[in-house]
């Protein structure tokens, strides 16, 4: 029988994993609401999936296929989506810098709304999976059904 002591030997930041999301989907015009709700969608789904580890977020700066109706760029949409996300107990954040957001991470809140599967939607499927799905597909108007049901999931519990 082998008796060791291998905490010594392995620290928790040995263990972290760390996966590097960004949505690079052309788009077309969006109202400045539609493109939160894309965002924080893509956000929430790379969070879900890294859960219990951290993910770490560069802003996509490819604004040809993105302008907003008042004309945000991209780059202004993701951080002020993350901003809010972030200020409202949906993700927390280790670092932010410039152009890049390092160990993001699902905080207790927006798990449990995650992982809800709300009377108003149809199945059996978590919402943050099918967030990952509709995510992954590029589609819009699952991710517009989906991200006010899981605001208000987040709220009513």
């Amino acid at each position: 029988r082998l008796v060791s002591d291998w905490s010594s030997d392995v620290c928790s930041s040995d263990l972290e994993i760390k996966i590097n999301v960004s949505c690079i989907l052309p788009m077309p015009n969006f109202t400045n609401p539609e493109a939160f709700q894309y965002e924080a969608a893509a956000l929430l789904a790379a969070g879900y999936s890294a859960f219990p580890m951290t993910f770490n977020w560069k802003y996509d700066v490819d604004n040809e296929f993105y302008p907003t109706e008042t004309g945000q760029t991209r780059e202004d949409i993701q951080s002020q989506t993350i901003h809010w996300l972030i200020k409202h107990q949906y993700l927390y954040c280790e670092y932010g810098f410039s152009q890049y957001w390092k160990g993001l991470g699902l905080t207790e809140r927006g798990l449990i709304a995650l992982n809800s599967v709300p009377d108003a939607l149809t199945g059996k499927e978590p919402l943050g999976k099918r967030l990952t799905i509709a995510v992954g597909k590029g589609s819009l108007d699952v991710i517009k059904q989906l991200l006010p049901t899981f605001i208000q999931q987040s709220i009513t519990g």
